[in-house]
């Protein structure tokens, strides 16, 4: 915070610098085309003046008038005569200010010379000089006062700030900015609140996380101990093999859980990076039924591209991922099918849409935002053994994300669950 005080402070003083030497350029200009012109006009106005109140006068009423007007004009004013009149006027000071000015005087060969403006010049200067150190502590004391009432209420919201981040940082994480204005510092509060919510939601999500990963290796693990213990007690050697099968079983269930959920914190934290190319999705579709209907061979699959006609459907996905989406989805479609499980590819303008429907009992509206999350079985009933690990349909999201597309789901026409997915053309 004292460096940020520290910047402040310099810029108001580069700031000041700069508006004192801008002032300063400015009143050269001003001299030249105010003061010094003005100085000159005043001058001639004199004159004017003096030849009003001289006229008709002698020589020594002259002098006299003359020493009375300098008194009031502070000014060098003196009787010249005819004959050095020319000599007076060709002696000219060189510094361009200077200007002599002669007056004829009644009838008489004699005429009155002011000397020099300097003195009035120099009035003029001095009020310039005055007028401009004025206007530089002025200046200085607008850009002080300014500055203390710009930085004052932005220094007071950074203190807030800090204090709420600091609580944070302290592991208070329900502490929120209160949001005032929409300046900079007004959006700055709500990037802080925004981020504490996001931190709040993860450190949530890795306790769900933590939570349920225990509950789902609770399972294996105990069947595993009681798998032992039958081991112990086996007492031939058909029973020991039945044994020690069930729990290659119950490891296999194991790894396969830990290899699932290693897969959905690398696409959590985004540290899988995707390698994508355009892809005929139809053939991709074609090899995941293939694959999967061994599961259920009394399910009919049926797939189509729209519009009909269609031999290819291409899109930018990953060889190695996207088939994964495909099967984590048909899987789920066949676990809660009745008899049929339907794929629709659309190609669009500028999108590529997949319908996943099946006939099963569907899912709740209500539910539709959790069913991708890790670890969640709409089916309390279902367990691992018919419900798959929990985490299918929570890394199959993470996946289409990375391809910049979306999933969601919705009501299929056949009345069961549609899963729909979003993919770009290009990317």
């Amino acid at each position: 915070m004292t460096k940020f005080y520290l910047r402040i402070i310099v810029v108001i003083f580069l700031a000041t610098v700069a508006s004192i030497v801008a002032f300063i350029r400015l009143a050269e200009v001003w001299e030249e085309r105010f003061f010094e012109p003005k100085a000159i006009r005043q001058l001639h106005k004199l004159a004017g003046t003096l030849g009003e109140r001289l006229k008709g006068m002698d020589e020594a009423q002259a002098k006299e008038a003359l020493e009375e007007i300098e008194k009031e004009r502070g000014l060098p004013i003196k009787i010249v005569t005819v004959d050095n009149l020319a000599e007076v006027a060709a002696d000219r000071p060189s510094d361009g200010k200077t200007k002599r000015l002669f007056i004829d005087v009644g009838d008489k060969p004699f005429g009155v010379m002011i000397q020099s403006d300097e003195e009035l010049i120099k009035k003029y200067e001095e009020d310039g000089e005055r007028y401009m150190g004025r206007g530089i502590v002025q200046m200085m004391l607008i850009i002080g006062v300014a500055g203390f009432f710009i930085v004052r209420p932005l220094v007071k919201k950074l203190r807030v700030q800090e204090a709420i981040l600091t609580e944070i940082a302290y592991g208070n994480l329900s502490a929120r900015v209160d949001v005032k204005g929409k300046d900079a510092l007004g959006r700055l509060s709500q990037r802080l609140n925004s981020m504490a919510d996001r931190i709040q939601e993860l450190l949530g999500s890795q306790r769900q996380l933590i939570q349920a990963v225990s509950h789902e290796m609770r399972t294996p693990t105990a069947r595993i101990g009681f798998a032992l213990e039958m081991l112990a007690e086996s007492k031939t050697e058909e029973d020991r093999q039945r044994r020690i099968a069930s729990l290659n079983e119950d490891l296999a269930d194991m790894d396969a859980l830990l290899e699932e959920l290693l897969t959905f914190l690398r696409f959590e934290d985004g540290a899988q990076e995707l390698s994508l190319e355009s892809l005929d999705l139809l053939a991709m579709v074609s090899d995941t039924e293939r694959r999967v209907q061994r599961f259920r061979p009394e399910l009919n699959i049926n797939s189509q591209a729209l519009p009909e006609g269609t031999a290819t459907v291409e899109a930018p996905v990953s060889r190695k991922f996207f088939p994964r989406v495909l099967e984590n989805l048909l899987m789920n479609a066949m676990r809660h099918a009745k008899s049929q499980v339907s794929v629709q590819l659309i190609q669009g303008v500028s999108q590529v849409e997949i319908h996943i429907d099946d006939d099963g009992s569907g899912v709740p509206e209500d539910q539709a935002a959790r069913i991708f999350e890790p670890f969640v079985r709409l089916d309390p009933s279902r367990d691992r053994q018919t419900g798959g690990t929990g985490l299918g349909l929570a890394i199959t999201k993470r996946i289409i994300n990375q391809h910049q597309g979306t999933i969601e789901v919705s009501r299929s026409p056949l009345q069961g669950a549609r899963f729909t997915i979003h993919l770009p053309h290009q990317i």
